[in-house]
């Protein structure tokens, strides 16, 4: 975090809570104003889908070399990507901040436009949060809530013996190297178009790589799960360092999903955005994840982990 230049304000708890109130979006489900103790939020009758992470300086970013409205953006997309896992739409955002003493207050709000423009972007209000400051790094802790799919909730648990395995974007891996664990886009156009058209079985998002996260889908579901590393390399060059990245790298926020083969045919004939989606693999009945080399052959059990914080 760059040092506080003797002009700018030290953050001030005060000050910077009458800013939030003048300057972030309010969702159509508040049905009172920001300042009060607590939100008071209109519910759905399907329920409600509630998200939330923590960020850590040193962990999920680095402030000495990220900007702070990019930091704002991931903190928030990064939640946006689980309400679209669900098959869902965010509402309402709620955002805590452990501050470093000494920040600057020029460079919280620039942190808090970062988050409010990633909420605008998807008619998601902020409705609340809290700050304190303390003599360690800067922590974000983010809560959003939003409205499931008129199918309803879509979960980990609904993977069937005979699906597809499909996932978003031509391909995963490499987020940190290229800066997409900043600037991803998390799918929830992509989610709900989907959901729209067809009957999806199981999905979730690639927070901590395929190595990681396939298994929880297998286990979620009690199922077994094959991938073909050739598929999961995507439209990468075939190699062991891209398919390495590709399992094990994380945040890359993809959809990660199984349908029936007729149904996923018909996904890749009809999907209509940029990012491009494709199957990597099949479920059978069993359990564990099992993956076919990039040499071809026999599949053999998955031995890669994914991302651990």
């Amino acid at each position: 975090m760059a040092p506080v230049n003797q002009e700018e304000k030290i953050f001030g708890e005060n000050e910077f809570l009458h800013w939030i109130y003048e300057s972030m979006p309010i969702s159509d489900k508040a049905l009172i104003p920001n300042g009060d103790d607590a939100a008071l939020l209109e519910t759905s009758h399907r329920g409600v889908l509630v998200a939330t992470d923590m960020f850590l300086d040193g962990t999920h970013f680095l402030t000495k070399t990220t900007t702070p409205e990019l930091i704002g953006r991931k903190s928030i997309a990064a939640n946006f990507s689980d309400i679209a896992a669900m098959g869902g739409w965010p509402e309402s955002v709620f955002i805590s901040l452990g501050i470093p003493e000494g920040t600057s207050l020029e460079w919280i709000e620039r942190l808090m436009i970062g988050a409010a423009a990633t909420a605008r972007q998807f008619h998601c209000g902020v409705e609340g949060g809290d700050t304190n400051t303390w003599n360690g790094p800067l922590a974000i802790n983010v809560c959003v809530t939003g409205r499931p799919h008129w199918r309803g909730a879509i979960t980990r648990a609904g993977a069937k013996s005979g699906d597809v395995v499909m996932v978003s974007g031509g391909s995963l891996g490499h987020t940190l190297e290229t800066g997409k664990h900043l600037t991803f886009e998390p799918r929830l156009k992509e989610a709900r178009w989907i959901l729209d058209h067809f009957q999806i079985h199981s999905m979730m998002d690639i927070s901590d790589g395929l190595a990681a996260d396939l298994p929880r889908l297998a286990e979620a579901s009690k199922v077994q799960i094959t991938v073909d590393a050739r598929q999961v390399v995507g439209d990468q060059p075939t190699s062991e360092v891209n398919l390495q990245a590709a399992m094990c790298d994380g945040e890359d926020f993809e959809l990660l999903f199984t349908c029936s083969e007729k149904c996923s045919a018909e996904i890749l004939k009809r999907f209509p955005f940029d990012c491009g989606i494709r199957v990597i693999g099949k479920v059978t009945d069993g359990k564990g994840v099992r993956m076919i080399p990039l040499t071809g052959g026999a599949a053999e059990p998955l031995t890669m982990r994914g991302y651990e914080h």
